[in-house]
């Protein structure tokens, strides 16, 4: 403490200065779009790669982000289940995303593009919460 005082800090507060910085990892904002996207219903991303061969979650499967200062794109690869209304969950997903990533992080959100990848039917749903029940079951035996 005594080093700490003589160089001039005696507990106060000290303001933010000019040359300080924040960072805020690709990734750390590809996972806030990817938790929101997984609460849009009848949307699924598409695109894990060797996590869902593997069975790992990766919330920020299917999504591609661009950064440039303060401004940020997004690219979200998406299947969506039949019946549902493509513009509409489109538009939500842009929502959700764009709102959650600007509160959190700050940064303007210069776009959301969803690229609709697939259709998912009801047998699809079906061998997928199968497939994941057994891979739990594996897990857990």
């Amino acid at each position: 403490m005594a080093d700490t005082e003589e160089e001039g800090y005696h507990g106060e507060a000290v303001p933010a200065q000019p040359e300080d910085f924040t960072r805020i990892s690709d990734d750390v904002v590809s996972t806030i779009a990817g938790i929101e996207l997984n609460k849009v219903e009848g949307v699924h991303p598409v695109g894990g790669g060797i996590t869902d061969f593997l069975g790992r979650k990766n919330p920020s499967k299917g999504i591609k982000i661009e950064a440039s200062g303060d401004q940020i794109s997004l690219e979200v690869a998406v299947a969506v289940d039949y019946g549902v209304s493509i513009p509409d969950v489109a538009h939500e997903v842009q929502t959700r995303l764009r709102k959650a990533i600007t509160e959190m992080t700050g940064k303007f959100i210069s776009s959301v593009n969803v690229c609709v990848q697939g259709i998912r039917t009801d047998v699809e749903k079906r061998e997928s919460v199968e497939d994941k029940e057994s891979h739990d079951d594996k897990q857990e035996g």
